[in-house]
C-alpha cells in the first residue's frame, strides 16, 4: 500500500532498514529506490556519503528500529557543521525501518 503512495506523490528516494522491508523495497520503482541497509549503522554510513545541505528527510520507524539513533547522529553532525557534500537541490528522502 505504501509503494503506490510513494510513486504518486513525487517522493524522490526511499531507504529501508532490515530484512522485513526487503519485499517492500523491491516493489518500489527503481527510480526511487535508495539504500536497503541491514542495520541503522550501515544506513548512516551510506547517507553520510550522499546527503547534501538542504536535503529534507523524514524518518518512519518503531522505537525498536533504533532510527532515533540515526537521527541523533545526523543532527549532531549538522550541529557540528560536518558536511560531506556541497549544497545541493532539496530532495525529500523517506526512510522506513
Amino acid at each position: 500500500a505504501l509503494a503506490p503512495m510513494i510513486r504518486d506523490h513525487g517522493i524522490d528516494r526511499v531507504h529501508a532498514v532490515g530484512g522485513l522491508y526487503t519485499d517492500f523495497w523491491q516493489t518500489l520503482p527503481p527510480s526511487v529506490r535508495g539504500f536497503h541497509a541491514s542495520d541503522v549503522d550501515q544506513l548512516y554510513a551510506r547517507l553520510r556519503d550522499t546527503l547534501r545541505d538542504g536535503d529534507i528527510l523524514l524518518f518512519k520507524g518503531s522505537h525498536g528500529s533504533d532510527l532515533h539513533h540515526l537521527v541523533d547522529r545526523l543532527k549532531s553532525d549538522a550541529e557540528k557543521g560536518i558536511t560531506v557534500s556541497e549544497p545541493g537541490q532539496t530532495a525529500p528522502v523517506f526512510t522506513f525501518g
